[in-house]
C-alpha cells in the first residue's frame, strides 16, 4: 500500500491543484530517502502528481464535501478517485521503472497491476481519513471514551488474530470485517477511518514469509484492506446519508414546530423588538446555531441596520451594512435568498473584521408590498458546517412568514379582533339556539331579532323584555310596538329605515316614543342585518340615551347662554356708546331751548320734538341694558306692567303680522319682589311659546294683569301650596290649536317639548315655573284641544310707598366754585364746560383719568368739585375716586354711567359719592345735583 497517494489526493482536494508542486517534491524526496535513482523520484513524483490532479478532476467540485454525502459519493469516490486515477500513473510509473532499468520488462505487466493496486488501496484508505479529519466538526469528549474502548476491543482481537498466524491464518483477518462494519455503523467515518487503519496496522504486521506465496498473500492482504476500507466508508456514507435525511425530516418537524410557535408568539408580541426577537431565536433553533441578525432595510439610503442579533451578532445592535456589500447587503439589494458556505474565500465577503469568524450565511429577503424590507441571516461559525438547499427552502418559508408578522405587528388589534370574531364565528356554528338565547339575554342593550321581510319580532332578550313591559312583544312589528305620535318616528318611517337596513347598509337612529308603560324616552336603535338559520334577519339593538339627551340639551343651552351672555355685553357696550350720544344731543338741545333762543322762537318746537325723539331713544337703551344684564341677585320691588309693556314694544317687532298682542291691566297694585331681567324671561317666553302655538295662522295673544286675594279656604286647584294674601294674577292667552291632558300634565318638565326635533330644548316652561317657584308664588296651565291655551302665574305683591315725585321745574340753579369734570368723549367734555360754565362755575375738562389724578396731586385743595364717568381707558372711574380719597377726603364727587346698576350700593358708600348720574344728563336734573353736592346735601 502506498499510503502518500491517498495524502497527495487529500492535499489536492482540500487546498485546490495550486499545492501540486509540494506533491512532487514530497515525492522525489521519498524517492531519495529510498534509495531510488533520480529518474525515478522525478518519474514516481509526476506520476503522483497526475493521480492527484486526476482525481480532483474527475472528483468535480463537490469532492471536498465527500464525507458528509451519501453511499453513492462513496461508490463515485472509489470509481474516479480510486480506480481510475491510479491508471495512469501506474502505466507511467511502470514504464518508468522499466526505461530505467529498475524494473525487467518482462515484470512491467506485474508491475503495474503492483503499483495500480497500491495506489489505489493508499488512496481508499488514507484520503477519506484526512479529508473526514479536517472537514468535520471534532467528536464531543463524550464519544472519545466509548470510541477508544471500542477500538481497543479491535486491535486487541487483531492481535490475537495475528499471533495465531500459520500459512492459513490470512483467512481469519475476514473475521474483522464486522467490527468494521458496526465502528462505521456507531461512528460514521471517525469510526471507519479508525477501524481500517488499524485492519491496515494488523494486515501488514505479518511477514509474507510466514505465510508463504509471498505474492498471493500480498494481493489478499491488499484486498482484504481496501474491501475493509471500501465497506466501512461505503456504511459510513450511507450512514450520514440517513443521518442527512434523518435531520431533514427532524428538520422539518422541526420548523413546523417552530412556525407554530411564531405564530403563537406573534398574537402575543405588539411590540416590533420582541417580535424580532423571536423569529431571530426561533430561525437559529430551527437551523441549529445560535447565531444569527435580522437586519431593517432604511427606505432612504438602502443600508441594512441590525435590530437584533444572537450570537456573535448580538453586541452589533446598530451596525449598518452598505447596499450590496456582504450577504445581507446583497440580499437587501436584489431581494433573493442567498447561501454561501465558504464565506471567507467568498469574493463578496464584507472586509470589516467583525465577520472573520463566519464560515456559513444563509440569508432570505422579508418582502412587504413590492419592496425588501428587511434581511434574516442565519450563521455557521464552526468549520465544516454549511447550509443546504433544504436549509434554504425552510429559512425563506420562515421569511415570508416573517414578511406577514412585520406587518401585523402594527396592526396587532386588528388581527387580534380578526381572531376573536373567527373564533366566535366557530363557535357559533356549533351552539343551539338556547345559547344563542343566553348570549342575548346577558346583553344590557336591548335586542331584537327581525324577520328581514315584515320587520316582525321573532326573539328578544332579557333586556328587551323589561324595556317593553307589560306588553308581549313577540310576532308584533317591531316600528309598531315603538312608533311615535308625529314625523320622523312613525311606524311608516320605521320601516323605511328596515327596508334601507335590509336592502343597503346598516342604519342607526335616534328615535322618540313613548313606551308601553306610558314613559316618554329617547331609544338609540342600530339596525344590523345578519344570517340567523340560514335566513335573512335583522338585530335591532336598542338603548335608552335620554341621560345622553338630557346632556346635550344641557350642553347646548349652556352654549346658548354663553352667546346670549356675549350677546348682552355687547348690546350693554352699543348702549354705553349710545348714551354718550344721546347725552350730547339731549344737553346740546336743552341749552339752545335754555340760552339760545326765545321760547316762542319757530324752532322751539321742532328742538322740544328733538328731545322727545332722544328721550324715546333713551328709553329704548334702557330696554337694551335690562335685556345685557346676566342676572340679577338682589330683589327689589318692580312694576310687572311696566315690565310686560317693555316686553311687548321689544317683541312687536319680531312677531308674525299675523299675531296682535294686547295687555290689559285690571289690577291695582303692580308692583312685586323681583328684579326686571326674570321678569323679562318670563314675559319673552310665554310670549314666544303662545305665538308659536298658532303655526304661523292669524290669531291673538292676550296678556291680562289682575290683583286677587287668597284666603284659607275656596282656593282653586294648584294654588294650595301658596300663603294667604294678595297676588298679582298674570295669564297669558292665545287661541291656537290647544294641547291634550297628557301633554297639559308634563309641560313643566324639564326638555319636556311638543316641538320638531331640534326646534326647541324643553327648557323654555320649566324656567317659567322655577322662577315662578323663587317669587313665592305658582304657574298654572289651563289648555283644551282646539281652543287654545292660558298660562296663569300667581304673584305675591309689595305694597310700596308712593315714589318721590319728580323734582320741581326750578330756575337752573347757579354757581361759583371750581369743579373738576374727566370724561373721555369730546362731546360730553365739551357739553360739560359750556353748561357749567353759564351757571357761573369755574370748569377744567380733561379726558384721561390718569391726568385728572396728576393734576389733582399737584394742588388738591384748587377743586371743589369733581365729576366723572364710571367707565374710561387708564383708571376707570371708581379707580380715580379711590385714589382721589386717599389724597383729599372731604371733596364731593359725582360719578356718571350709562347704567347705575354699574355702581353698587356698597361701592357707593365706600367711596362717599355725591351722586349717581345717569346718561343721558338732563340738565336741569344736573344742575340740583351739582349743586347739592357743594353744598353737601346728598
Amino acid at each position: 500500500i502506498w499510503p502518500p497517494a491517498g495524502i497527495a489526493v487529500a492535499v489536492l482536494i482540500l487546498g485546490g491543484p495550486c499545492y501540486w508542486p509540494m506533491i512532487l517534491v514530497g515525492e522525489f524526496l521519498v524517492a531519495l530517502h529510498l534509495q531510488q535513482s533520480v529518474l525515478t523520484g522525478l518519474i514516481g513524483g509526476t506520476a503522483q502528481v497526475v493521480e492527484a490532479l486526476l482525481a480532483c478532476f474527475l472528483l468535480g467540485g463537490d469532492s471536498r464535501r465527500l464525507i458528509t454525502r451519501s453511499g453513492q459519493a462513496v461508490l463515485r469516490f472509489t470509481l474516479y478517485a480510486v480506480l481510475l486515477s491510479p491508471l495512469v500513473p501506474a502505466a507511467l510509473g511502470a514504464g518508468g521503472l522499466a526505461l530505467g532499468k529498475d524494473l525487467a520488462w518482462p515484470e512491467t505487466w506485474r508491475g503495474f497491476v503492483t503499483w495500480w493496486l497500491g495506489d489505489a488501496v493508499g488512496i481508499l484508505v488514507v484520503a477519506p481519513a484526512l479529508m473526514g479529519a479536517f472537514l468535520n466538526r471534532p467528536p464531543k469528549r463524550s464519544v472519545w471514551l466509548p470510541f477508544l474502548a471500542l477500538m481497543t476491543l479491535f486491535m486487541g482481537i487483531g492481535l490475537v488474530l495475528v499471533s495465531l498466524g500459520d500459512k492459513r491464518s490470512y483467512t481469519l483477518f475476514f473475521v474483522l470485517m464486522p467490527f468494521v462494519v458496526v465502528a462505521a455503523i456507531r461512528y460514521r467515518w471517525l469510526g471507519a477511518a479508525g477501524a481500517i487503519l488499524i485492519i491496515s496496522g494488523l494486515a501488514f504486521r505479518m511477514r509474507p514469509e510466514d505465510l508463504g506465496r509471498d505474492d498471493f498473500i500480498t494481493a489478499v492482504r491488499m484486498t482484504f484492506v481496501g474491501t475493509s476500507a471500501f465497506t466501512g466508508y461505503l456504511v459510513a456514507g450511507f450512514m450520514t446519508w440517513r443521518q442527512q435525511r434523518e435531520a431533514v425530516i427532524s428538520r422539518q418537524r422541526s420548523f413546523a414546530k417552530t412556525l407554530n410557535e411564531l405564530m403563537v408568539g406573534l398574537v402575543s408580541r405588539l411590540e416590533r423588538d420582541r417580535l424580532l426577537d423571536t423569529v431571530v431565536a426561533q430561525a437559529c433553533t430551527l437551523l441549529e446555531t445560535e447565531n444569527g441578525c435580522f437586519l431593517e432595510i432604511d427606505a432612504e439610503t438602502g443600508e441594512g441596520v441590525l435590530v437584533i442579533g444572537k450570537g456573535i451578532c448580538a453586541p452589533l445592535a446598530g451596525y449598518r451594512i452598505a447596499s450590496g456589500v456582504g450577504v445581507a447587503g446583497t440580499v437587501g439589494q436584489n431581494g433573493q435568498p442567498m447561501i454561501i458556505n465558504d464565506y471567507q474565500n467568498w469574493e463578496g465577503c464584507h472586509p470589516d473584521s467583525v465577520w472573520d469568524g463566519v464560515e456559513s450565511v444563509i440569508g432570505v429577503p422579508i418582502p412587504y408590498v413590492e419592496e425588501t424590507v428587511g434581511v434574516l441571516c442565519i450563521i455557521h461559525t464552526d468549520a465544516g458546517m454549511v447550509f443546504d438547499e433544504h436549509d434554504l427552502a425552510g429559512l425563506e418559508q420562515f421569511g415570508k412568514l416573517v414578511s406577514v408578522a412585520w406587518d401585523n405587528a402594527r396592526l396587532y388589534e386588528d388581527l387580534a379582533c380578526e381572531l376573536d370574531a373567527r373564533v366566535q364565528a366557530e363557535k357559533a356554528l356549533m351552539v343551539s339556539e338556547r345559547t344563542l338565547r343566553e348570549i342575548l339575554s346577558s346583553l344590557q342593550s336591548a335586542i331584537f331579532v327581525l324577520d328581514g321581510g315584515t320587520g316582525r319580532v321573532l326573539q328578544i332578550n332579557q333586556a328587551a323584555e323589561e324595556l317593553m313591559a307589560p306588553r308581549q312583544a313577540g310576532g308584533e312589528a317591531f316600528f309598531g310596538l315603538l312608533s311615535g305620535e308625529a314625523e320622523p318616528y312613525t311606524e311608516a318611517d320605521g320601516r323605511q329605515l328596515l327596508a334601507k337596513c335590509t336592502s343597503q347598509r346598516d342604519q342607526t337612529t335616534e328615535w322618540r316614543t313613548t313606551l308601553p308603560n306610558g314613559r316618554a324616552v329617547w331609544l338609540e336603535i342600530v339596525l344590523r342585518k345578519a344570517r340567523i338559520d340560514d335566513a335573512e334577519r335583522v338585530l335591532a339593538e336598542v338603548r335608552n340615551i335620554d341621560e345622553r339627551k338630557e346632556y346635550e340639551s344641557v350642553r347646548n343651552t349652556l352654549a346658548q347662554n354663553r352667546k346670549m351672555e356675549a350677546l348682552g355685553a355687547l348690546a350693554g357696550g352699543i348702549a354705553h356708546d349710545f348714551n354718550n350720544i344721546l347725552s350730547a344731543i339731549i344737553g346740546y338741545t336743552e341749552m339752545v331751548l335754555e340760552y339760545d333762543i326765545p321760547k316762542d322762537h319757530p324752532a322751539a318746537t321742532h328742538l322740544q320734538r328733538v328731545l322727545c325723539g332722544g328721550k324715546r331713544a333713551t328709553d329704548l337703551v334702557q330696554q337694551i341694558l335690562t335685556f345685557s344684564r346676566p342676572g340679577e341677585v338682589a330683589r327689589r320691588p318692580v312694576d310687572v306692567c311696566l315690565v310686560a309693556e317693555d316686553v311687548l314694544n321689544f317683541l312687536t317687532a319680531s312677531l308674525p303680522p299675523t299675531v296682535k298682542v294686547r295687555l290689559q291691566n285690571k289690577a291695582g297694585n303692580t308692583f312685586i319682589m323681583s328684579n326686571q331681567t326674570s321678569l323679562h324671561q318670563i314675559f319673552m317666553n310665554l310670549i314666544t311659546n303662545a305665538a308659536q302655538a298658532l303655526e304661523g295662522e292669524r290669531g291673538t295673544i292676550a296678556v291680562s294683569l289682575a290683583n286677587q286675594v287668597l284666603g284659607d279656604e275656596g282656593r282653586p286647584a294648584g294654588l294650595e301650596q301658596l300663603a294667604a294674601g294678595e297676588y298679582l294674577r298674570v295669564s297669558v292667552q292665545d287661541d291656537g290649536r290647544g294641547m291634550d291632558q297628557e301633554t297639559v300634565a308634563r309641560i313643566f318638565e324639564p326638555y319636556f317639548t311638543t316641538k320638531v326635533h331640534g326646534k326647541g330644548t324643553g327648557l323654555g316652561m320649566a324656567l317659567v315655573h322655577g322662577l315662578a317657584h323663587r317669587m313665592g308664588g305658582v304657574a298654572t296651565v289651563a289648555s283644551t284641544l282646539g281652543a287654545g291655551t292660558t298660562i296663569t302665574l300667581f304673584l305675591p305683591v309689595v305694597v310700596i310707598e308712593e315714589p318721590d315725585q319728580d323734582l320741581p321745574v326750578l330756575p337752573l340753579v347757579r354757581g361759583w366754585e371750581s369743579v373738576l369734570f374727566v370724561d373721555d368723549n369730546p362731546l360730553l367734555t365739551d357739553l360739560a364746560k359750556r353748561f357749567l360754565s353759564k351757571l357761573g362755575y369755574e370748569v377744567m375738562v380733561l379726558r384721561s383719568s390718569e391726568v385728572a389724578l396728576t393734576t389733582f396731586s399737584r394742588d388738591p385743595d384748587a377743586f371743589d368739585l369733581i365729576i366723572t364717568d364710571l367707565w374710561m381707558p387708564g383708571l376707570t372711574g371708581l379707580e380715580l375716586c379711590a385714589a382721589v380719597r386717599r389724597l383729599r377726603e372731604d371733596i364731593p364727587i359725582i360719578m356718571c354711567t350709562g347704567n347705575p346698576d354699574n355702581v353698587t350700593p356698597e361701592q357707593a358708600r365706600e367711596l362717599r359719592l355725591a351722586g349717581v348720574v345717569a346718561k343721558p344728563l338732563n340738565l336741569a336734573k344736573f344742575a340740583q345735583i351739582v349743586r347739592k353736592a357743594l353744598a353737601k346735601e346728598i
